[in-house]
């Protein structure tokens, strides 16, 4: 999938990795193909009734 170059609209870009027309954050300590397979993989995963996800952007200090 593409890499994009998002303007944050103060002169300063990140880069995203495009997935089936979702953005994600690039991680410097993931390679692409990893990230990808991961991403694609979140419908498929098996779920326990207690589990839960925390959705937020890195560095958002959600922990």
């Amino acid at each position: 999938m593409p890499i994009k170059n998002i303007d944050d609209g103060s002169g300063e870009t990140f880069r995203v990795l495009e997935v089936d027309g979702y953005l994600t954050p690039l991680f410097n300590t993931v390679h692409q193909n990893r990230l990808e397979e991961e991403f694609r993989s979140i419908p498929t995963r098996p779920l326990k009734p207690d589990d839960v996800f925390i959705c937020a952007y890195p560095k958002a200090e959600a922990h």
